[in-house]
């Protein structure tokens, strides 16, 4: 069984598509958990308030995909970018959970967390 979800990663971020491509495949949980491709658009969920950067898809078997490997896989994805920058920043990233009304699938947000 195929179950689908999505990964939005906000523009404050700073990483694209493939930054996070490349973290994810060099991370054996995550090729055993998921798949990912990037998406053009969403369909069922009206985006307008949030700055897009990127739309991930996430194809798991059976299982999820969690909040906590998400964070994992960003953080590597930004430390990576950081190297590459030779800067160094603290990485507080926050994913927002919220569900598909019509397919009760998930839709996670990724963003920096913001100090309230």
């Amino acid at each position: 069984m195929l179950n689908q979800s999505t990964l939005v990663l906000s523009p404050d971020l700073n990483l694209s598509f493939g930054d996070l491509e490349t973290a994810w495949a060099e991370d054996p949980k995550a090729t055993e958990t998921a798949s990912i491709v990037s998406e053009d658009k969403l369909e069922n969920f009206d985006l307008d308030a949030l700055s897009v950067a990127a739309i991930v898809s996430l194809t798991t078997i059976a299982v999820g995909v969690s909040k906590d490997l998400i964070v994992h896989l960003i953080k590597r994805a930004l430390e990576r970018a950081d190297k590459k920058k030779e800067t160094k920043e603290e990485q507080e990233i926050e994913v927002v959970q919220i569900p598909d009304t019509e397919t009760g699938l998930p839709l996670f947000i990724a963003r920096r967390k913001h100090s309230d």
